[in-house]
């Protein structure tokens, strides 16, 4: 078993002496002969005042490149010392103990310390494991979501799920069940985070096993009665809009389980609401639904969305004909559900799962478009605080995330090189040394292209201003972000109301002709 190391810096002369005779015997101690013996790795450091005054950006720095982890140090001052600064002293150490030292008091004092930092450590390693194991809970549930767009005659459909942790419990589902007909589903577990998950894809599993020889209605009953279980021992429930298109005669069959935020917007600009036919799943067990019908003419744009799309615009009301008022002049379906996503001009992330499901009736003749590389769809999303410590966190999740993807190992190391200098220039340069902010960062990957949506609350900057290096020299991380704009193909950047910034990167995984 290795020795817990101890760095001692401590400028009297006598006190170093006596520590160290005292200390070795059941540690490994380490003399700071330089200042650069704060770069050595060490368990715990002994620092007294004048030492702590010529070095104290320096100490602070080390334990901050420590981040999460503790790196302990105690103080030895003198009694009449005891008054200096309290506040500015204890952003650098963590115990302190006044001389003339007392062996059995030193001995204890050290002894806490060194088991602070080894149960330290020891949260850290369970702390990636369990980011490891939600990477893959990720990646396991965003490929539960449908991975096309099925291409109907007449009709253009698009959908984006995000959720505000790395698993959430709202969720989207399309099938075929035959030829010309479609089911469509939006559900809304209560809650966020791993337990809406685990409940989301018991209630999308228990859909699709009875959808496809029922009608919405009876596909409704059916999955009630069989997730009464479930409901009753999670104690939660899910608002669901569940629907059947017969593509030919553009008939919608519904079902509304207390969802209610379900609109058409007609083609002259009129809104009909599809109000609810009934109490969410999992409220009373033997609760019946009832079926409504309407028909979609061409021009017609039918909008599903998730309470998640509200709550992020918490300082407007956000009505059906507000929302109606945003698909003016959109040019499809993919183009729709990218304005509704970006309404909130979120700068940072949703405080609630956000889900939007955009089904639009083609005017006679017109094309259905599918967005270059969105043909196929999985997402995951990742928060991080702004600490430089988290990126190596960011860094990791990527890369396990686009290995499980298939993604090929050249393209995934420019995008997780990309974002993580993202990142840390938002850290550095946007939050200024702020640690009480956050990023998230959202991956969608299309067909032949990934997306990554990066969201903080940090000073607005723009990657464009960084295109090109000044002729005299690169600024102090300003190469890391004209870095970024050479690993990808596209990039934007934006700053909604002028708060926070909302940054885009594309890469596409084959060569665009």
């Amino acid at each position: 078993m290795s020795m817990d190391r101890i760095l001692l810096m401590l400028e009297h002369a006598e006190n170093r002496r006596l520590l160290e005779a005292w200390l070795a015997r059941s540690h490994a101690v380490l003399p700071a002969g330089t200042e650069d013996s704060l770069d050595t790795p060490f368990d715990l450091g002994i620092i007294d005042g004048r030492a702590l005054s010529r070095l104290w950006e320096r100490v602070q720095a080390r334990r901050r490149a420590e981040q999460p982890v503790l790196l302990p140090f105690l103080l030895l001052t003198a009694r009449h010392n005891v008054t200096m600064d309290s506040a500015r002293v204890w952003q650098s150490v963590d115990e302190l103990i006044v001389t003339p030292i007392e062996k059995v008091e030193l001995e204890a004092r050290v002894r806490i310390l060194l088991r602070a930092r080894r149960l330290s450590v020891q949260n850290a390693a369970l702390h990636r494991q369990l980011e490891a194991e939600l990477t893959r809970a990720a990646a396991v549930q965003a490929s539960l979501l449908p991975d096309r767009c099925p291409v109907l005659p007449g009709f253009d459909l698009a959908a984006r799920c995000l959720p505000a942790r790395e698993v959430g419990g709202d969720f989207f589902d399309w099938q075929e069940p035959e030829p010309g007909v479609l089911t469509l589903t939006l559900g809304d577990v209560v809650g966020k985070g791993m337990p809406a998950a685990l409940l989301m894809a018991t209630i999308r599993a228990t859909l699709r096993a009875v959808a496809h020889q029922n009608r919405p209605a009876a596909t409704v009953d059916l999955a009630q009665r069989a997730l009464a279980t479930d409901f009753d021992r999670s104690g939660s429930f899910v608002t669901l809009f569940n629907a059947e298109l017969e593509v030919t005669g553009r008939r919608l069959t519904y079902v509304d389980a207390g969802h209610g935020l379900v609109f058409i917007r007609r083609r002259d600009g009129a809104v009909a609401e599809l109000l609810p036919r009934g109490l969410p799943l999992g409220i009373f067990p033997d609760e019946r639904y009832e079926e409504g019908v309407v028909h979609l003419d061409p021009g017609d744009v039918l909008v599903l969305h998730s309470d998640g799309l509200i709550d992020a615009c918490r300082d407007r009301p956000l009505t059906s004909a507000v929302l109606a008022g945003v698909l003016d002049s959109a040019s499809g379906a993919e183009e729709i559900v990218e304005r509704l996503v970006r309404l909130p001009g979120l700068a940072g992330p949703p405080p609630d799962d956000l889900t939007v499901v955009v089904l639009r009736c083609l005017e006679s003749d017109e094309p259905v478009v599918v967005p270059a590389g969105m043909e196929r769809m999985a997402a995951a999303v990742r928060t991080i605080p702004s600490r430089v410590a988290s990126v190596a966190s960011v860094r990791r999740w990527m890369a396990d995330l686009l290995s499980a993807w298939a993604v090929s190992a050249e393209v995934a190391s420019d995008l997780v090189l990309a974002v993580t200098e993202l990142c840390t220039n938002i850290i550095r340069h946007g939050y200024r040394g702020e640690i009480e902010g956050e990023i998230q960062i959202h991956l969608t990957r299309g067909q032949d292209a990934i997306r990554v949506t990066v969201l903080d609350t940090a000073q607005p900057f723009s990657i464009a201003e960084a295109a090109a290096p000044p002729p005299e020299g690169l600024a102090e991380g300003g190469y890391g972000l004209f870095l970024i704009q050479r690993l990808v193909d596209e990039v934007s950047t934006e700053s909604p109301g002028g708060r926070g910034n909302r940054t885009v990167l594309v890469k596409y995984e084959r060569p665009r002709s």
